[in-house]
């Protein structure tokens, strides 16, 4: 056999085409594999124990929504968090969702002994050394149970949102709010914004996931006008309750979104308890049509019904005109709610509310600025008034009705 020797100078040239070598070859691409800073600490029994994720690992999933356009956005739908020691213990984990502009928490959990599965079926378990109650052995994780945590990042840009994976160089994560955890009678709060991730970050693009709908009391503009009137916003809270389960309702919670608001008298669409009032009332035709509304504008604008008064007629004395009476109804309850939305078969997707106090008729505090009942508004997704229903004819009719919610709509 015979030996070849290979030149010095070939061999060189060799072994810098190889290793990249000389001021034209590329650096490989380096990334930062996310890490964490902070923790939390917690007395539970007398006992107390603390922990700083710096020293574990962190891990972050991401998902947003696909653009095919290269130059587009894409919202992040899905953010996880999970850090742990470095043997898997004592892992904390944070996921969020978008809602109203930004991402919020809707799952968090505290592995104090995390259980280890294998096709179903549990083969050992994780224990947190230290962690209080762990000396009993079996599953201790600790969920999700109050509280309030957000979260705000960018959205992908141009020449990431269309990749199916994209990596986010140079992220920071700070979560933000005190949320509680609890397992069983055991219950402890920990404040996420002792919490810092930073590093590259990888996001898996999905054309089937959901931005969300970006609306609540956070969007709501500051320093306008409240009132009633075109172009003045809805009034804030507005002093209605939920029917669902009568806590107070802040109007404020359907910024985001156009919204259509009916108000409702329930008296003067009883016949037998009101005599000398309307069977065929106007605004009859809207509650009935309530359905087809939502079928047909439901994915763009928010529909919500305040219930005014109860069904039984009352005739009380004007205190601005003493000696003349006029025709009224009693405080609307739950229960009016019910009767109203099986009558007319309202959607599940109206928001039902009633005035609980009866405070809503007064100038100062009603949300509709029309001297008819029933009446209703439309406002844009920033509450501001566009249109304002029954004319002063005092009819309402579904054109009408139409024509405002596509007013609303157009206005965005």
């Amino acid at each position: 056999m015979t030996r070849r020797t290979i030149p010095f100078a070939c061999l060189a040239l060799l072994t810098a085409i190889t290793l990249g070598c000389g001021s034209e070859g590329e650096d490989a691409p380096t990334t930062a594999a996310p890490s964490a800073k902070g923790g939390f600490a917690v007395t539970i029994d007398g006992q107390s124990f603390a922990i700083d994720y710096a020293t574990g690992k962190t891990t972050v999933d991401l998902v947003h929504k696909l653009n095919s356009d290269a130059n587009g956005y894409g919202c992040i739908t899905s953010l996880r968090i999970r850090m742990s020691r470095d043997d898997d213990t004592c892992p904390l984990t944070l996921r969020y969702e978008p809602k109203g502009g930004e991402l919020q928490l809707v799952e968090a959990s505290f592995g104090a002994i995390e259980p280890i599965e294998q096709a179903g079926a549990v083969i050992g378990s994780r224990t947190c050394a230290g962690f209080p109650g762990t000396d009993g052995g079996g599953a201790i994780v600790y969920k999700l149970a109050g509280g309030t945590g957000t979260l705000s990042t960018p959205p992908l840009g141009p020449g990431e949102a269309n990749q199916e994976q994209a990596t986010l160089k140079g992220r920071t994560l700070s979560p933000k709010g005190t949320i509680q955890l609890q397992h069983k009678g055991k219950l402890f709060d920990l404040d996420t914004s002792a919490i810092v991730v930073s590093g590259d970050l990888v996001s898996t693009g999905s054309t089937t996931v959901s931005c969300g709908t970006a609306v609540g009391i956070d969007l709501c503009p500051q320093g306008v006008t409240y009132g009633a009137a075109l172009g003045e916003h809805i009034r804030r809270p507005g002093d209605a309750y939920a029917c669902t389960d009568a806590g107070a309702y802040d109007l404020g919670e359907f910024c985001g979104k156009p919204l259509m608001l009916f108000t409702y008298q329930h008296w003067v669409a009883n016949p037998s308890r009101n005599p000398d009032g309307h069977e065929n009332f106007s605004g009859k035709a809207i509650l009935q049509g309530m359905a087809g509304l939502v079928d047909k504008y439901g994915s763009d604008i928010a529909f919500a019904i305040v219930v005014l008064s109860g069904s039984q007629k009352v005739v009380v004395e004007n205190p601005a005109q003493p000696g003349t009476y006029q025709a009224s109804g009693p405080a609307p309850t739950q229960a009016d709610c019910d009767a109203i939305r099986t009558a007319y078969g309202i959607p599940e997707d109206v928001v039902m509310l009633y005035d609980q106090d009866k405070v809503l008729n007064g100038t100062d505090k009603r949300l509709v600025g029309v001297n008819f009942t029933p009446s209703m508004l439309t406002a844009d997704s920033q509450g501001k008034i566009v249109a304002l229903l029954p004319a002063e004819d005092g009819k309402m009719e579904l054109s009408a009705v139409e024509a405002a919610i596509e007013a609303a709509i157009a206005a965005n």
